[in-house]
Order: structure tokens, then C-alpha cells, then sequence
């Protein structure tokens, strides 16, 4: 990143006044360091006679005491542009900041790793006479965002941006908290290409982690506490569009094992009492998280999951010291600074004795008696500095105890299971990105596949579907599969029930095939499976379950044993209260809107 550096140029104190201008204008100017003169420039004076027409501009208006000049530097990182790129960047520099007010001589040096800028510029006004005044906040309001400007039209990296007063900028601070998420990312992405099916099904786990995607030419995301987009090829090349693509259309799948960040709870020592229990807790929790991450959108806990190691070692630090409540902290505290002091004064008092003792045996020429001493007294002093090292560790812990913050907005089941961290459940694609899925399925809707029309199954006995169907025979019915084709016994009145489309028809017999009209709903109803029941419309879902917004606790219980019977169940319970509610809504919002629409106040 491209970064402006501002130093004064004062007056000398011996010889001429102008000297420390004329020295920096030499030296920005060296032809060593320039390529024989090559890469210098001059703003509203020739470079060659930029020092002499700086003084004359000050003995034209009086003005040769004090500052003489400014002296600027912009530099890059090593491998960013080239020196003529940078010269431009530089004359573009003095002409937004300098304007036609300063005579100025501005160079890049490109003897060293890193390429640079030099720009020096008079003191004094051209036009007005008046010295140039720097006030706090120039640099970071004025000049740092001009270069950022012009990095950014020269394809370099820019500075965080502390010092602008646009919103979406951030201080130094917040700016490194945002490069931390290069690695955590970085993990995510791995893993979730690995466990992915394909690319839209490596963006919706991103997405289930926490993660929002902004696509385009380039791939980029963002967590919820992260103030700006990352692009992805930013932080790994194998992570560009083009290469992603590559990874799942050659199917070159790898495995990745999720990034673990909590220790094994399993290896831990157990709480003693409800003070540790507090500690223990919290990483219990952070462990659930890393678990079920696509459940709880890990992404979230980022900053809680990176500090494991320090919550690990204060936890320790409890059971270790069988820690109670926070009066036992603050007391263990205390005597480590009271050792502290004794320990410092032991060491002062073992520099003075060591040094009057070899003062004595120099005057007498015991150097024998010096040498011989020398191991045990070094013992000593390196016991006394391991022993206070470890009672600095001890004080920075226990404050770092009593300033931590335990609490976990986290809900965990009983149900479960954190032995194995790395076993994730990881999401199913969902049926609104199974493409291909789809098209198959619409193809044997448009003809491919046809639903017999007669009560006689016989004539199925050699129907195959991508070579793949098994007629299954049996006195009363049969039963055929058939590949992305749901399972369904064949009897007299039903003949077939195929998973060919998406939405369930308003005509029943469309959907069934040729069947007789006096088949009643509720046969209708026993066909439906947990695949069409996904691909049914919120609306759709709540007839066939059959809530009534008036009876809640009965259509709760019809709500949870319609979705077992098709062998849907949740891990937890608040997403089944999740779906009941957002079902209920449907129902209401599209039998009775103007109800809906009246009571939103209330329900807010």
C-alpha cells in the first residue's frame, strides 16, 4: 500500500538559512538514485534552478525565516509499480495538492527493494506570499486520500482508510481486524469446496456459514461484523471464479477438514464449582458451534473462536489455582505483584553486590576468584528472571479473567454430540438449485416418461428408465423404481405417482396420471413425500398439513406428525417452531390479507 510521509524543513541554525532545503532538494535529485536524473520532475519551477527560484520567491515577500519547505514521501511495498509509473503518480500528486500556488521538485528513488517518491515544495505562496500552514487532520483528510486517488488509478493497493470521513472507512484498528479474516475465511472456503457437490452448491454453504456473497467478475464475501466485501482471489488465487469453476466441472475434489479452533473438551479437567463452570461453558458452547457450524452460521463466532486458546488457558488457570469466585482472583493477584517487588529487589540487590565484588578483586588482580563465580551467579539471576516471567504471565491472566466476557447467546440441545468436531453435518443442496435435477425431471414430464393410463400394470413389465428400473412383483400390487422417481406402491385405483415436477397441479388427475375422479383427497394426500413436500409452496405446505390458525395447539401437533410420517424431524426445536410459524403466516396472509395487514402493528 501507498503511504505519505510528511517531514518540515527547517531553518539552519549555522551558515545560510536556506541551508536544509538546499540539501534536501540535492539529495531527492541524486543522480545515484534517480538513474542518472532520469526519474525527476519539476512543479512550477525547472528542477535545475529550483533552489534559487524557491529563495527568490521568499526574499520577493520577506519571508526567509522559519519553515523553509516540506519534504514528502510516498512509498510502496516491494513488487508494487514501476518507476515511471510512480513519476506520474508523483506530478499528479503536486498537481491536486500544490495547485499553481508552490514551486515543487519531485523525484522516485529506485536504488532500494521498494520503489519511492521524494517531493519537496517551498514554504512560501507563489502568488499570496503567505507560508503554507499544516494543520492537524491534513493528512488524513487531504493529503493520504489524494494518494489513495491516485493508487487506485495506477492499479496499487490502498492504505486502510483512517484517514477519510467517508462511513464506510476505517481506522488502523478496525482495518487489521478486517485482514484477520483472511485466514479464518480462507478455511471455510476450503472446506466447503471439498464437501461440495457443485458450484452452486459450494455458494449456498458459504451462505449457511454466515457469509454474504456478492458475485460478479469476482467472487466476494462477507461476515456480518466485517464492514467491507473480500474479494476472494485476494486472498488465495485458487479461490478466482475461473478456478473454482475448474475445481467442480473437473471434478478434482479433494477433501478438507473443517478449521478447529476449541480445544477437546474431553482433555480438560472438569469445573469445581459454578465460577469455572462459566469458563468451561463457554467453550462448550464454542465447541457445539464449530460442530454444527452450518446450523448456527459459525462465521459469526469468529472473534469468540480465535480467542480459545487464551479462554483454554485461563480456564486452566482457574483449576490450577481451584479458583471460586472472583475475590480469589484479584487476591492471587496481589501476592504475585508483592512477589514481583521482592524478586526486583532481590536482582537490584544481586547487580550491586556482583558489581562491588568485581570492583575489589580488579583492584587486587583476582580475576582467577571473577571467572570462577561467574556460572553461579549467573544461575541466580537467570532463576530470579524465569520466576518473575512467570508471575507476569500469572498477573496478565488473572486480568484477563476478570475481564472476560462468558456470554454465549447460544441455545444447545441435549441431543447433541460434540465427541467428534470434525464429523459436520453438512447441508443437502436445496431443491431450488438442483438444476439438472430439473431438467431431468421435465423431460420425462414432457414425454420421455408417461403415466400409465390403464388399470393394467402388466404392460410396465419391461419399461426402463436409463436402464435402471426393477419391476417388483407381487399378487396384490407392484412397486417399480426408478431413478430421481419417488417409490410408490401401484394398486387398483392408483397406478403412479412420479416426483415430476416442483409444484403440486391444481388438477389432481394432471399429477396422478389418468385416476379416477372419485378418488377421494385423503388418498391424494397419503402421496405426498418428503421431496414433493420441499417443493411445495408455504401456502401448498400448510393445506396439506392442515393448520388452523384458530386451534394452535392441535395444528401443532398435526404439524410435527404430518412432517415425521415423511420422515422430516429437527435437531432443534426452535427451527420447528421456526417453519410452524412462517407456515402459519401463509395461511393467514393468503386466506385473510386484510386481517394480516391489520394486525402487524400489534405483532410488532
Amino acid at each position: 500500500m501507498a503511504i505519505t510521509k510528511i517531514m518540515n524543513i527547517g531553518a539552519g541554525k549555522k551558515g545560510k538559512i536556506t541551508n536544509h532545503l538546499k540539501h534536501a532538494l540535492d539529495y531527492i535529485m541524486n543522480e545515484s538514485k534517480t538513474e542518472s536524473g532520469v526519474l525527476v520532475g519539476g512543479w512550477n519551477c525547472v528542477p535545475k534552478f529550483a533552489f534559487e527560484q524557491m529563495v527568490g520567491t521568499k526574499e520577493l515577500y520577506g519571508k526567509m525565516g522559519g519553515r523553509q519547505g516540506y519534504h514528502f514521501v510516498i512509498s510502496c511495498p516491494p513488487g508494487e509499480g514501476t518507476p515511471e509509473q510512480l513519476l506520474e503518480l508523483m506530478r499528479e500528486f503536486a498537481q491536486k495538492f500544490l495547485g499553481d500556488d508552490f514551486e515543487a521538485v519531485y523525484s522516485i528513488h529506485s536504488d532500494k527493494e521498494h520503489c519511492h517518491g521524494h517531493l519537496v515544495f517551498n514554504s512560501v505562496n507563489m502568488d499570496t506570499g503567505k507560508k503554507y500552514e499544516y494543520k492537524k487532520g491534513d493528512w488524513k483528510h487531504q493529503i493520504q486520500p489524494i494518494t489513495n486517488r491516485l493508487c487506485e488509478k495506477y492499479g496499487l493497493s490502498i492504505m486502510p482508510a483512517e484517514y477519510s470521513k467517508h462511513p464506510v472507512n476505517m481506522n488502523r484498528k478496525q482495518w487489521e481486524k478486517e485482514r484477520s479474516w483472511g485466514e479464518f475465511i480462507e478455511d471455510d472456503v476450503k472446506y466447503c469446496r471439498g464437501v461440495a457437490g457443485d458450484y452452486e452448491h459450494f455458494l449456498y454453504l458459504l451462505e449457511e456459514l454466515g457469509y454474504v456473497l456478492k458475485q460478479g467478475a469476482h467472487l466476494a464475501i462477507k461476515a456480518d461484523k466485517m464492514r467491507r466485501f473480500r474479494r476472494l482471489d485476494t486472498i488465495s488465487e485458487e479461490f478466482s471464479n475461473e478456478n473454482l469453476q475448474e475445481f467442480f466441472e473437473k471434478g478434482r475434489y479433494q477433501y478438507e477438514s473443517p478449521g478447529v479452533l476449541t480445544p477437546d473438551v474431553k482433555y480438560l479437567p472438569k469445573p469445581k464449582n459454578s465460577y469455572q463452570q462459566k469458563f468451561y461453558g463457554k467453550i462448550y458452547r464454542m465447541r457445539v458451534v464449530e460442530k454444527c457450524r452450518f446450523q448456527y452460521n459459525s462465521a459469526q463466532y469468529k472473534e469468540d473462536l480465535e480467542r480459545m486458546h487464551m479462554l483454554q488457558e485461563e480456564y486452566l488457570f482457574l483449576c490450577r489455582k481451584d479458583v471460586k469466585n472472583i475475590m480469589d482472583i484479584a487476591g492471587i493477584i496481589g501476592l504475585a505483584k508483592y512477589d514481583l517487588e521482592r524478586l526486583t529487589e532481590k536482582q537490584k540487590s544481586l547487580y550491586l553486590d556482583r558489581a562491588e565484588f568485581k570492583r575489589k578483586l580488579t583492584r587486587n588482580h583476582g580475576w582467577d576468584s571473577i571467572i570462577s563465580t561467574e556460572p553461579e551467579y549467573r544461575k541466580k539471576l537467570d532463576d530470579i528472571k524465569l520466576e518473575k516471567k512467570r508471575l507476569q504471565k500469572e498477573i496478565k491472566i488473572g486480568n484477563r479473567c476478570l475481564k472476560e466476557v462468558l456470554y454465549v447467546g447460544l441455545f444447545v440441545p441435549e441431543s447433541v454430540e460434540i465427541g467428534n468436531v470434525y464429523d459436520v453435518k453438512v447441508p443437502k443442496k436445496p431443491w431450488y438449485l438442483r438444476k439438472e435435477e430439473k431438467k431431468v425431471l421435465d423431460e420425462k414430464r414432457n414425454g420421455k416418461v408417461n403415466v400409465a393410463e390403464s388399470k393394467d400394470c402388466s404392460e410396465f413389465a419391461n419399461w426402463s428408465v436409463d436402464d435402471s428400473c426393477e419391476p417388483i412383483t407381487d399378487n396384490k400390487e407392484q412397486t417399480y423404481i426408478v431413478d430421481n422417481v419417488e417409490e410408490v406402491a401401484i394398486t387398483e385405483e392408483v397406478v403412479l405417482v412420479l416426483e415430476d415436477s416442483y409444484e403440486i397441479p391444481d388438477n389432481k388427475s394432471e399429477m396422478l396420471g389418468n385416476v379416477d375422479e372419485s378418488v377421494e383427497a385423503e388418498d391424494y394426500t397419503k402421496a405426498v413425500t418428503r421431496e414433493i413436500y420441499e417443493s411445495m409452496t408455504d401456502k401448498e405446505k400448510a393445506e396439506w398439513i392442515g393448520i388452523d390458525s384458530n386451534d394452535m395447539l392441535v395444528s401443532i401437533k398435526q404439524f410435527h406428525e404430518k412432517l415425521k410420517s415423511i420422515g422430516i424431524t429437527y435437531q432443534y426445536i426452535s427451527d420447528e417452531t421456526e417453519e410452524y410459524c412462517r407456515l402459519e403466516e401463509a395461511i393467514k396472509k393468503n386466506s385473510e390479507p386484510s386481517w394480516y395487514y391489520r394486525n402487524q402493528d400489534k405483532r410488532r
